[in-house]
């Protein structure tokens, strides 16, 4: 991702060095006693079975019970959209920020060899999808062994002729690796560097056996955004070309095949009827309608024309739960997006731990939470609670270090360098809920002695004057002394990051040391020890990157659409949700 998009922010997700199982993620053996290991289809443990068929021989069969949980096939499932998608591709720009790619993607067109949960739970991270197998042979290898799936039959792709509805192999795999490793292909994996500098080889073994090997230790390696699930959408390798990609109806092994629409307009999906996982889908067909207005949205939603809809804030979320009653169900989840300051640490007064200390301690964070997001939202530390397969520590932790305490704020302030100058506060003036969030901060700054004004600039100039002036000069200085930011990565706080945010870094030999065995630790769970050692320390030393805020996301789905799985996707619209049906 680039950094400068910062009012959104995707967190990457990591597993265990331990071999995955059944749905369950990761099995209880190390590396020592690491063995391929059999698993079946996924959701054996989280759909319920079809009802059996009633009655039978040679007279009538009595009346059937109907279990009025078990999950029924047919039935429409509908979405809307306010945002289009220029072209097919899964890959190339235009593909990330658009809903009706995530249709396509996620529980759509293709299969992924695996998913991440998000999960708090370890042993829970990883699926298991068209993968069969996956063995942690070593710190530096993986070998998948994939199950028997087969490419859509779908005559309404130009690329059905050549793919002609065969099995997909371990080439496949592999060709679509090394084309998003081709450089020239348009931009395809730019967002990724696992691919170009972590990945040391990848070959297929046989027909269905992928042989994955690391140049070190790799602890993200299953993850979508720092390791090799990068645009991890499998698909034939006839179709590796960008302007196939682009121009033809898509072709995986999904459990949706394309069925037609209007590009920028609507898309409709039908059930694979050759679907490796048994009986899955439930759901008959899918299909996304661009609403181009967020009220047209409401409308369609209130009506029962689309099944969910993302509120846009609490406020709306209660107003449609309260008129629509028991008729749907809303879901509060927390966001990736939040408030965070911070501090220049190329400049005084920021180098001096003091001054930093007293900046986390004046800020009422909870005033900002009520005036600003009307209660909702919750107090955060560096990892906020969406980023589960990061392990957050939670900010009750780190209280004692950093907690609102205006008296001592005071107290640090004046026994600092501190000189009295004036420190601008700049603020993106497009981002409303963070120039009302600042002015907030700058009151409550100066009522224990900083001397602060705020700074409102245009999105083009504040990241001109936030980023970091040159990445291979690493000290050089950003323009502003205090400004807003997103959450941040472990690489921000180490002191060669070279990335936009250069200024996160306190240039703290120990961070250093716990981001490096952190990145190269496999086993989830002795990361997680890590990772909350590597937020405790920077509470000790008053980082200069100051999280603030977390807010909440809100989700409205009809009750009619049954067996959700949240886990697997906290909103319950991405993810592989093959398990879903309609009760209609």
């Amino acid at each position: 991702m680039d950094e400068r998009n910062y009012w959104t922010r995707t967190f990457g997700r990591r597993v265990s060095r331990r071999s995955m199982l059944r749905g369950a993620g990761i099995a209880g053996v190390g590396l020592a006693g690491a063995a391929l290991i059999g698993c079946g289809d996924d959701d054996d443990d989280d759909v319920a079975a079809p009802a059996p068929a009633a009655g039978g021989g040679g007279q009538a069969a009595p009346a059937a019970t109907v279990d009025p949980d078990a999950p029924r096939a047919g039935g429409t499932i509908r979405y809307a959209t306010i945002t289009v998608a220029p072209h097919f591709s899964a890959w190339h720009p235009g593909a990330d920020p658009s809903f009706i790619n995530t249709f396509r993607r996620d529980n759509g067109y293709y299969d992924t060899l695996w998913d991440i949960r998000e999960s708090n739970d370890p042993a829970r991270i990883v699926q298991n999808i068209l993968a069969e197998t996956i063995e942690q042979v070593s710190e530096t290898e993986v070998v998948v062994t994939m199950r028997e799936a087969f490419f859509h039959d779908n005559p309404k792709s130009d690329s059905n002729a050549a793919v002609g509805a065969r099995q997909i192999t371990a080439e496949d795999v592999v060709a679509r690796i090394e084309f998003l490793q081709d450089t020239d292909n348009n931009g395809a994996a730019s967002s990724n560097s696992f691919l170009a500098t972590e990945l040391a080889s990848v070959e297929a073994i046989d027909d269905l056996t992928i042989r994955y090997v690391t140049n070190r230790p790799a602890a993200f390696f299953f993850e979508e955004n720092e390791g090799v699930r990068i645009r991890g959408y499998e698909l034939p390798r006839e179709m590796l070309d960008v302007e196939t990609l682009k121009n033809h109806a898509p072709i995986g092994t999904g459990p949706y095949m394309y069925d037609g629409g209007q590009q920028g307009s609507s898309e409709k999906a039908l059930r694979n009827p050759n679907y490796w996982n048994g009986d899955l889908p439930y759901i008959e067909r899918k299909e996304v309608t661009l609403v181009p207005d967020a009220a047209a949205q409401e409308a369609a939603f209130r009506a029962g024309q689309i099944d969910v809809l993302g509120f846009q804030d609490v406020r709306q979320a209660n107003s449609i739960s309260e008129d629509l009653s028991d008729r749907i169900t809303h879901v509060t989840y927390p966001s990736t997006s939040g408030m965070a300051m911070m501090l220049n640490i190329r400049r005084d007064p920021w180098k001096d731990q003091r001054a930093r200390e007293a900046f986390h301690r004046a800020i009422n964070v909870q005033r900002i939470i009520d005036v600003v997001y009307f209660g909702d939202g919750e107090r955060s530390w560096y990892f906020n609670p969406a980023a589960t397969t990061r392990f957050p520590l939670g900010y009750d932790n780190v209280d004692q270090y950093v907690g609102y305490d205006p008296q001592k704020a005071a107290q640090l302030l004046a026994a600092s360098d501190y000189d009295g100058r004036k420190l601008n506060l700049m603020l993106p003036v497009e981002a409303q809920t963070w120039v009302d969030g600042g002015r907030l901060v700058g009151e409550d700054l100066n009522e224990i002695g900083f001397n602060t004004e705020n700074d409102p600039q245009p999105r083009n100039i504040y990241l001109g004057r936030a980023g970091n002036k040159s990445r291979d000069d690493l000290t050089a200085s950003s323009d502003f002394d205090i400004t807003m930011t997103v959450f941040l990565a472990y690489h921000h706080t180490t002191s060669t990051t070279r990335s936009f945010w250069n200024n996160a870094s306190l240039d703290d030999p120990v961070i250093d040391g716990l981001v490096d065995r952190i990145v190269t630790t496999v086993d989830a769970e002795a990361r997680a020890e890590l990772s909350h050692e590597f937020e405790t320390e920077l509470a000790k030393r008053a980082t200069n990157m100051v999280p603030l805020l977390t807010v909440n996301s809100h989700i409205g789905w009809y009750n009619h659409v049954r067996n959700v799985d949240f886990e697997v996707s906290r909103s319950g619209t991405t993810g592989y949700q093959v398990g879903m049906w309609l009760d209609t």
